[in-house]
């Protein structure tokens, strides 16, 4: 998982995909390849929340293709982020990198 290249996918259609991303110019297609690909969506509440894309593929183990005419933009998500979506994907909670709790004297 050291090896993951986390970014947020615009596509053109509006949707937002959080994947684990490799670069068009990577790819002897002209293509986009998400794998492990999670649409970003806000809650009624406020919140962030991460659902599954195409659940009924293979797309989320072997990774979907997507051509460069339906790619808005690419860029990186912000450290929470991160987090969140690599304790998503492995079940494995990391804590917080600032403390949850200070010393009060």
């Amino acid at each position: 998982m050291a090896d993951m290249n986390i970014q947020i996918v615009r596509l053109i259609s509006g949707e937002e995909i959080l994947c684990d991303y490799k670069d068009s110019s990577e790819s002897t297609t002209n293509r986009h390849v998400l794998t492990k690909p999670l649409i970003l969506g806000q809650e009624p509440n406020g919140s962030m929340g991460f659902m599954q894309w195409m659940p009924y593929t293979e797309a989320y183990d072997k990774g979907v293709e997507v051509a460069d005419s339906f790619v808005g933009f690419v860029t990186p998500p912000s450290p929470e982020v991160v987090a969140q979506y690599k304790s998503h994907i492995t079940g494995i909670i990391t804590p917080p990198d600032k403390p949850v709790l200070s010393l009060v004297t």
